[in-house]
């Protein structure tokens, strides 16, 4: 069952970090992946240190991003520290045209495979599954009422994090929509009232079901919730404790009281962490996880 990962040549740092890129061979192994960069250009040395991703994958295929429109975040790492990044999603309802397979579950780059639930996405007969629930490292709902909906009294906000797509007519009306919603985010900003500035495709998707649905909200087949919801996750203001052999211990802030931490553990869950310095500081223990 083959999956697509798109991402451009300033991603690929992710992929550099190791000789032996530990977290690839391990989610080459548990899954039977693989990942895609689109264009069908020579493999520079630069995303392929000593041949690494060559061994280990079968189809690399290099995407040169095109998109240079400014999209800055604001990110924290703890309460304690905030720093601004371009936030490269602008181009990622292009993934549809991109994937070369039937069946594609597109990851996010700071999203960390540590079970197989995922698999049990290519079974479900509904061609577009994504998050819609989510819970903190405290098994809550989200803190912030814009991972739940796009404004207090909107419509519910699905998450783009991790979306199971196929090939069908749907599955491209989808995409088209929201290549639509994209390119009209200021109209669709004043219509949804949702807060300006930022693109964020977390937004762009909730309102394309929306409008696919003739602004109805009801469950139905063609959009499901992927297996294993709700989609657990680490926030920017929460951190990293310790990393053993089997799991991760966290510092879960609490969003009121920023000087209160408490402890959590995870183990076998997989899990969006949005503290991307915190990831960084824990690379190499993170790293023993998958090997």
């Amino acid at each position: 069952m083959p999956c697509t990962i798109i991402t451009d040549f300033g991603s690929l740092n992710h992929f550099e970090g190791s000789d032996d890129s530990s977290f690839i061979k391990n989610i080459m192994q548990e899954s039977s992946w693989a990942i895609t960069f689109d264009t069908s250009k020579k493999i520079p040395n630069v995303v392929n240190p000593n041949g690494i991703l060559t061994k280990l994958f079968n189809n690399i295929i290099v995407h040169e991003k095109n998109e240079s429109t400014p999209n800055v975040r604001n990110y924290y790492d703890t309460p304690y520290a905030n720093y601004k990044a371009q936030f490269n999603n602008l181009n990622k309802h292009e993934v549809f045209e991109l994937s070369p397979y039937d069946q594609t579950i597109l990851f996010d780059v700071d999203f960390l495979v540590n079970n197989a639930i995922l698999n049990l996405a290519f079974d479900v007969n509904s061609p577009i599954q994504l998050y819609r629930n989510a819970q903190t490292l405290k098994n809550i709902e989200p803190d912030h009422n814009l991972d739940k909906r796009l404004n207090d009294v909107g419509i519910p906000l699905h998450w783009s994090t991790i979306i199971y797509f196929d090939k069908s007519p749907m599955s491209k009306m989808f995409f088209d929509m929201w290549a639509h919603v994209k390119e009209n985010y200021d109209y669709y900003q004043s219509l949804y009232k949702f807060p300006e500035g930022l693109y964020r495709t977390d937004f762009a998707v909730s309102i394309s079901m929306h409008l696919l649905k003739n602004f109805v909200e009801y469950t139905d087949d063609l959009f499901a919730e992927l297996p294993g919801s709700p989609m657990k996750y680490m926030a920017y203001k929460d951190d990293i404790a310790s990393v053993d052999k089997n799991g991760i211990v966290f510092f879960a802030n609490n969003y009121k009281e920023e000087w209160n931490n408490i402890l959590t553990y995870s183990e076998g869950e997989n899990l969006h962490m949005m503290n991307k310095r915190a990831v960084d500081r824990h690379y190499d223990k993170l790293m023993e996880l998958y090997v």
